[in-house]
């Protein structure tokens, strides 16, 4: 009710309410709330129809140092550290697949990421990370590289099956943060099952007069 005596200065400093109320946010939490379960989301698992199909590229060969954030996120997704390197694999080692399938877009619950182009929409999204001590999961913002699929060439997963990825590079927080994003790492390698929503990203000049990045969530339909 406390809002409603500020409703007017609210509406002049950050515009119609629609565009920040929580209404849709709580009902987002809602729907990813069964949508998703971070303990299990390794990336194989099916896509809503809205996604498919995928209108993958030929295979090519993956970045080498990107195959490494791969090799890295298969071993700790899976806690199987029998994993090797495809160049060292023997016939009866289980090793990770290094050919991929890149694809320009994907469409999640009514709303379409893209891979990075000159293009900038839809590459930012929010999506859960996990955080560096590994114990749990935070939405942080992030920018796309490429879509991916690899599959696995051994059953390590239980059985041989098509893993679908974004490559991004993310930015911890949700609204300001340093300009930029961090490095590539594990979290590089992320299940597109885990993206929440799109965000617009933009410059901030902070109160100490240094420029910060702006992550803003975007007002969105979900189509189920």
């Amino acid at each position: 009710m406390h809002l409603h005596f500020h409703l007017r200065e609210t509406v002049l400093n950050f515009g119609p309410v629609y565009g920040y109320w929580l209404f849709s946010f709580e009902r987002c939490n809602g729907i990813l709330k069964n949508y998703i379960n971070f303990d299990i989301v390794k990336g194989n698992k099916p896509l809503p129809p809205s996604a498919l199909p995928l209108a993958l590229k030929g295979e090519i060969s993956m970045d080498e140092s990107e195959y490494e954030h791969l090799l890295e996120y298969y071993g700790e997704t899976y806690n199987d550290q029998t994993l090797v390197h495809y160049r060292q694999a023997g016939h009866s080692d289980n090793f990770v697949n290094n050919w991929i399938q890149k694809f320009e877009s994907i469409d999640l619950l009514g709303q379409i990421y893209k891979s990075k182009t000159k293009n900038q929409r839809g590459l930012f999204m929010q999506a859960l990370f996990e955080t560096s001590d590994g114990r749990s999961a935070k939405p942080y913002a992030g920018q796309i590289q490429y879509l991916f699929v690899n599959t696995t060439v051994n059953s390590f997963a239980g059985h041989a099956s098509q893993h679908v990825f974004a490559y991004p590079r993310a930015g911890e927080g949700v609204e300001v943060n340093e300009v930029g994003f961090e490095d590539d790492s594990m979290n590089s390698i992320l299940p597109v099952h885990r993206i929440c929503y799109p965000v617009a990203v933009g410059e901030y000049l902070g109160l100490e007069g240094e420029v910060q990045m702006c992550v803003v969530p975007l007002p969105r339909k979900i189509y189920i």
